[in-house]
């Protein structure tokens, strides 16, 4: 491994320690400052909301100027965000800095999966993507257990402290030591910038294979950052302890999610991609529906287990299916394009299903979501039939 990869890797596990002390658990800390549901709901919406629609500009960007200056954002965004949550504590202020921490999410992500395109080559993207996970999500996994350690009472001001230096770090660390890969951005960005005007919103309707993986991620996506947003309330609810609530969600980033990632990643590369997600979306759909009919850790656990094999299977494998169906040149575009689908549903889940929360109840959230998740996998059905190509599959050749 190259000088540049380690750095890479260094800066990203960095960041992704800094997003899992401050995402996990950021439910609790809004509520904690004594206000309603809705209003939490709003401040997520805020993160959320600008992390997705600030995927594909920041991806575009990417292509014409290079991945280094989007990393420099991104993390710039992660070191200002723990400032304003351990400054401030009414909504109105804290808002922005929700919105910052969105930008910072989208920067740093999408430029990574480029970098990922840059420095590989296609027939291991798979396998590649499967094995970057790992990095993330050990981080991510980490900044959870650190969170629910240093939140046990809730007090959240060590945990904004460690996330700035933590993002800080990262910063620095791109700043002074990662050196471009996309070295043919300045060269070739009137080319990019050409292609990319020909390129809309309108292909992810034409493309059945990007519309299928798109919907099925908005769908999971849905699943997945309803029950990272809400479930800490649940838990809370049934009388389970904050450190626990973070063991749990360890079970689905971390020992579900991270340690299946390359496993994913080689199926990705074997089997066919899209009846993969069709599996993934319908396993996520069962594991929220019988959340809310457990009780006891364990079997939280499992469930939340299950969930990160889910999670796994919705980030890897429509990364890979844009890698293959995008030009170099376009890459970061096409990345930003995915992520914005497939990451929809983290903006609107905590808006729409804490509406829903306060007029009903948590339990009944999970159930709507499922069946939101339902429709869309109903409505998907025929598009997948079309978009299943056995050229994509190497099962039928072994």
């Amino acid at each position: 491994m190259t000088k540049n990869k380690i750095i890479f890797v260094v800066m990203l596990f960095s960041a992704a320690t800094n997003a899992g002390l401050l995402i996990p658990l950021s439910a609790l800390f809004i509520e904690s400052l004594g206000i309603s549901l809705v209003l939490v709901g709003i401040l997520l919406f805020g993160r959320e909301g600008s992390s997705v629609i600030g995927r594909l500009p920041l991806g575009s960007l990417s292509d014409k100027l290079g991945r280094k200056p989007i990393l420099l954002l991104g993390t710039g965004c992660y070191s200002i965000a723990p400032v304003g949550y351990s400054l401030f504590t009414k909504p109105i202020l804290l808002f922005p800095f929700t919105v910052l921490h969105g930008i910072g999410i989208a920067a740093i992500w999408t430029a990574a999966y480029a970098v990922i395109s840059d420095i590989t080559s296609k027939e291991t993207r798979g396998r590649a993507i499967g094995l970057f996970s790992l990095v993330p999500g050990i981080g991510f996994s980490l900044g959870t257990v650190l969170g629910g350690f240093f939140s046990r009472d809730d007090e959240f001001l060590l945990t904004y402290r460690v996330a700035l230096v933590l993002g800080l770090f990262a910063f620095l660390l791109c700043l002074s030591g990662f050196k471009e890969t996309h070295t043919n951005s300045k060269k070739n960005s009137v080319l990019a910038e050409e292609q990319q005007n020909q390129v809309s919103l309108k292909q992810l309707f034409q493309n059945p294979i990007i519309m299928f993986a798109a919907v099925i991620g908005l769908a999971g996506s849905l699943l997945l950052y309803m029950c990272l947003n809400f479930f800490p309330l649940l838990g809370v609810q049934i009388g389970l302890s904050v450190d626990l609530i973070a063991f749990i969600l360890i079970a689905q980033s971390f020992i579900g999610g991270t340690l299946m990632y390359p496993f994913i990643g080689l199926l990705a590369d074997r089997f066919d991609k899209t009846k993969l997600l069709f599996m993934f979306l319908i396993l996520g759909i069962v594991v929220v529906s019988v959340i809310p009919l457990m009780n006891t850790f364990y079997s939280f656990f499992i469930l939340f287990y299950l969930l990160g094999v889910v999670g796994g299977g919705i980030q890897v494998i429509p990364m890979a299916l844009i890698i293959e169906n995008t030009q170099n040149t376009q890459t970061g575009f096409g990345v930003g394009l995915i992520q914005t689908a497939n990451q929809m549903g983290r903006a609107v889940s905590p808006l729409l299903f804490s509406l829903f929360a306060g007029l009903t109840n948590l339990n009944y959230t999970f159930w709507a979501t499922s069946l939101v998740a339902a429709i869309l996998l109903i409505i998907m059905i025929p598009i997948a039939k079309k978009s299943i190509n056995p050229n994509n599959s190497r099962s039928e050749d072994t």
